[in-house]
């Protein structure tokens, strides 16, 4: 299996090395404090591989993008700077779903939006979007997988997941390709257990964040949870949120 690295030392080691490059990640929190460490540390990971030279794709299920672009900058990634120089590609479910068209090159949508057809239509902005070494270097942000779940319902939800995963099979059999590694942001209490656990299930590795407030500043647990590096061992870490990014202690 290939290593890509964080960007965050610590991070790697208690992964076993980095992340699977091609595996599915889930980055995994819960609703105190809005969930905010989570997403901040999945958007760091996220910046950090960009700034490896990686391109990235985030699918956007959650904002407007006014609002998806202030949540970038607080982990120091200009979307408008980076879709300008095409290091970052935004696949706009959400505004596909409410038609809000933007002026962004970099920015793409599907038309019309049905759960029905989504896989297809998502394979097809890949391959007018991306060139076959693109796919492979590069990094995936579902941001974030609770709004699409409730959204659009859970069941179906799992059978997209499944769907693209053997999109993934088939892209290596046929083609050799590598899927994007992929970082799901999941809130656990916008979906069931179930969901959750059936989410972790089939990830490649799992960082689980709890949170809390402590004179005035935001920290909490970070764990590691699964990792199916063969140098994994499972731990867990103190952190702060200090200026847009997590100091690991």
């Amino acid at each position: 299996m290939e290593v890509i690295s964080t960007g965050i030392p610590e991070l790697d080691l208690a992964l076993g090395g980095g992340l699977v490059k091609g595996g599915l990640i889930v980055v995994s929190y819960e609703s105190d404090l809005n969930g905010s460490a989570g997403w901040i540390l999945g958007l760091k990971i996220f910046k950090n591989r960009i700034d490896n030279e990686d391109l990235g794709i985030l699918i956007n299920h959650r904002y407007p993008l006014s609002k998806l672009f202030n949540r970038l900058s607080i982990v120091g990634l200009n979307a408008e700077v980076m879709l300008r120089e095409g290091r970052l590609k935004i696949l706009d479910v959400f505004g596909s779903q409410y038609d809000i068209k933007y002026p962004y090159e970099g920015v793409k949508q599907f038309g019309s939006f049905d759960p029905k057809t989504y896989i297809p239509k998502m394979v097809e902005l890949f391959e007018k979007l991306l060139t076959p070494a693109q796919i492979e270097n590069s990094i995936g942000a579902i941001f974030t997988t609770g709004a699409f779940a409730m959204r659009i319902g859970e069941e179906r939800y799992m059978e997209i997941i499944e769907e693209s995963m053997a999109f993934n099979e088939k892209l290596k059999l046929e083609k050799g390709i590598s899927f994007p590694t992929r970082i799901y942001f999941l809130n656990k209490d916008e979906v069931s257990p179930r969901f959750s656990a059936w989410l972790s299930s089939i990830a490649d590795q799992v960082i689980s964040i709890s949170s809390h407030e402590v004179e005035n500043r935001i920290g909490g647990k970070l764990r590691i949870t699964k990792s199916i590096l063969p140098n994994f061992e499972l731990k867990s870490f103190r952190y702060w949120v200090v200026r847009g990014g997590i100091e690991i202690l």
